[in-house]
């Protein structure tokens, strides 16, 4: 991971004495002045060019799926950044290593009777129903602050060769332990700074609290500012003991190294406090920070998400946004951005598959009624607005998302890749260059040049699929 490392950070002066003569502060990238510097910060769109819409169908109809990592901040997401900001600097303020008191926190890291802050750093927690853009949003704050990787060497005049990384970041899996969470933070550390050492380290029958050693000394010697942690929820597949272990390590590492700790997760994970109030108190200390959905397509901020996505039109005759548009995609979604990011790409590669050309609140309403079945009845739920039956969401959600996995006609589209590239490529440039006659597959059926093709471009429909599948068998 090369482009995460930056190997001459420029120092800088910040207007507040304790930050200066720090340089694991001084190296990093000023906060935003403002909203709209915040916001500058955060978006992610994807390339876009309005000549695209002239090149042909199958080509066009790939284009929307740039979509998939589309990330357009609001104010919530803006007010996150600025919090975990201030946490990241909290933190390094209190571990300087130019001071004796950091160079004490520095060496003593992981060794029985370490030292533990009089004000540890602070944890935070991000939840909001799955969709939501959680994670995405969060990979954008941090890819805000500046390269993930420091490479220093000469600090004011000083040598210091030292390595700064900025965040560690991991999921939590589900049955995971602190054993296995520390192991996955480890090998991200690893992947960061483009070494397999720390896979020789890890080898053994190494214990949990070895792990956590480990990681313990790898954040200090590392000065690494910051742990996310994210899918929180699936601690709660742990067992009692494993649960207990996550939590003690987590709030562990916050008072013995003064790293700030962001989970992430969605509304499971922020039950699992009601069962350890005292817990909770420090799992949330820095901020509680729930992202939620629009209740109505005429909330502000939905209209402004809408207006945005609405300009990655690909098809030949866009449509100007209109308020029916902006209700009918929010009916199609309830305000789930996710579903309605898939909704948007998915209609557009109808329309340019279908020679339409154009999307209507109509014609997004049409696709989402034929190709989101798995999701009708979360829509649905969420429509209710009933408390008692919008706790479902989350089972609901993983629930459909797995039956868009196990799609038969994907199924059917993943067996015929196989089987395509076990054919040698004399067979298949022969099939190409007889492309508009029937060309003998197997030695009982034979498939349509055409139709293989349409399948290559993506255009194939369910029968001509058949058709090749029957052929192929």
């Amino acid at each position: 991971m090369s482009e995460a490392l930056h190997e001459s950070p420029i120092y800088q002066h910040y207007p507040i004495q304790d930050f200066n003569g720090n340089p694991l502060i001084e190296a990093l990238r000023p906060p935003a002045c403002d909203p709209d510097e915040a916001i500058l910060r955060l978006v992610q769109k994807p390339p876009f060019a309005a000549e695209e819409r002239e090149l042909p169908p199958v080509y066009r109809s790939i284009l929307p799926h740039r979509l998939v990592n589309f990330f357009f901040p609001q104010e919530h997401h803006v007010r996150l950044l600025q919090n975990i900001h201030i946490q990241l600097l909290d933190g390094y303020r209190k571990r300087n290593p130019m001071t004796a008191a950091g160079q004490r926190l520095l060496y003593s890291a992981g060794e029985r009777g370490a030292e533990v802050l009089k004000t540890p750093a602070k944890i935070s927690f991000v939840t909001g129903m799955t969709g939501m853009g959680k994670s995405t949003a969060i990979r954008a704050i941090l890819k805000s602050l500046g390269s993930p990787v420091l490479k220093h060497s000469n600090y004011r005049g000083q040598p210091f060769p030292e390595t700064q990384i900025l965040y560690l970041m991991r999921n939590v899996s589900p049955r995971d332990s602190a054993k296995s969470v520390c192991r996955s933070l480890l090998e991200f550390c690893g992947e960061l700074l483009s070494t397999d050492n720390f896979l020789s380290i890890m080898k053994g029958n190494r214990t949990g609290a070895q792990y956590v050693t480990l990681l313990k000394k790898i954040i200090a010697n590392y000065h690494v500012g910051m742990l996310v942690i994210d899918e929180f929820q699936n601690i709660s597949l742990a067992s009692s003991g494993g649960k207990a272990e996550l939590l003690s390590m987590v709030i562990n590492l916050r008072d013995e190294l003064g790293v700030p700790i962001i989970l992430v997760g969605n509304y499971k994970a922020a039950s699992l406090f009601r069962s350890d109030p005292s817990a909770a108190r420090r799992l949330i200390e820095g901020g509680f920070h729930e992202i939620k959905r629009p209740e109505t397509h005429l909330v502000p901020e939905w209209g402004c998400f809408c207006e945005i996505l609405w300009k990655y039109q690909w098809v030949r005759e866009p449509k100007e946004l209109t308020e029916e548009i902006v209700e009918g995609l929010y009916d199609c979604c309830q305000g789930i951005t996710g579903i309605a990011v898939n909704v948007f790409v998915k209609s557009q590669e109808e329309a340019i598959l279908n020679g339409v050309e154009s999307l209507t609140a109509s014609y997004i309403r049409e696709i989402f009624e034929k190709h989101f079945v798995p999701v009708h009845g979360i829509v649905d739920i969420l429509s209710s607005n009933d408390p008692s039956v919008i706790s479902e969401y989350e089972d609901l959600y993983f629930s459909c998302i797995n039956k868009f996995k196990f799609d038969p006609l994907q199924e059917k589209i993943n067996a015929l890749s196989k089987v395509l590239n076990e054919k040698s490529q004399e067979q298949i440039a022969a099939i190409q260059r007889n492309s508009p006659q029937k060309r003998k597959v197997t030695g009982k059926k034979t498939i349509s040049g055409d139709i293989l093709k349409e399948f290559v471009l993506g255009g194939a429909t369910t029968s001509e699929l058949d058709e090749i599948m029957d052929a192929l068998s």
